[in-house]
């Protein structure tokens, strides 16, 4: 939170890919809560933070491969 919070959503995904374990069911949800705390941002800040509504579809996409999950998200 404190990294979304500088704008530094960079940084702050590549930790979460750091430290999540696939086979603790709790870090599913916290990247799950991760992405959906950047997709309530809106484009301008995602903007200054150098990121796009793209890679939070994309990473989201990567959390539920790295989980053995296969989503289509529309």
């Amino acid at each position: 939170d404190n990294l979304i919070q500088k704008r530094k959503i960079n940084e702050a995904e590549n930790l979460l890919f750091d430290k999540i374990d696939p086979a603790n069911s709790k870090h599913l949800s916290i990247a799950v809560n991760f992405y959906s705390k950047l997709n309530q941002l809106n484009d301008e800040t995602l903007e200054k933070a150098n990121y796009s509504r793209q890679e939070i579809d994309q990473g989201l996409k990567d959390i539920m491969k790295e989980f053995g999950i296969k989503i289509e998200l529309v």
